[in-house]
């Protein structure tokens, strides 16, 4: 990808909506560590407990706080497009052979339908691409973008990804 892509479009957030799954993740690791932690072994829940809270939602939702932060859901650009709230991080247009809405945990997501799965997984970092490859393969999935994140919602995202692949074919 270029340092200056042209025709850039950047996708806000959607952070209140965000906040909230973040918030209620958040309780969810809570109540779980109180009940592990603070039943068995009372002594050590002073410093256990908060200590699990804060690796725990590092590891579980460490997209979702950098969504928080930054506010940038995805950038199309001319080459591709940058998710920072799906299962992928860059993918060329090239490479999307389709897209359509799925539902995914009671909202909608975008699936994406991919001409060379290998060549995005590359890309991505040992741990993702192990997790991604073993969704893809047990449960007959496409790589996900979280479209329910996105102002404007995942008919909107779904609406721009296919009017730049309409461009490029």
């Amino acid at each position: 990808m270029p340092d200056h892509p042209t025709n850039e479009i950047v996708l806000r957030a959607n952070r209140g909506l965000v906040a909230i799954r973040l918030a209620l993740g958040i309780a969810v690791i809570a109540a779980g560590s109180y009940s592990l932690i603070y039943l068995a072994y009372p002594e050590f829940a002073p410093w256990a407990i908060p200590g699990l809270v804060v690796i725990s939602t590092y590891f579980l939702f460490a997209p979702q706080l950098r969504l928080l932060l930054t506010g940038t859901a995805i950038i199309l650009t001319d080459q591709g497009l940058l998710a920072r709230i799906g299962d992928v991080d860059f993918v060329a247009w090239d490479e999307i052979s389709g897209a359509r809405i799925q539902k995914w945990g009671g909202l909608k997501a975008i699936a994406l339908d991919l001409r060379d799965p290998e060549a995005v997984l590359g890309r991505m970092s040992p741990i993702r691409r192990v997790v991604l490859r073993f969704y893809m393969k047990t449960y007959d999935g496409k790589p996900m973008l979280y479209g329910y994140f996105v102002q404007g919602g995942a008919e909107h995202l779904l609406q721009l990804i296919q009017q730049r692949l309409v461009l490029r074919h």
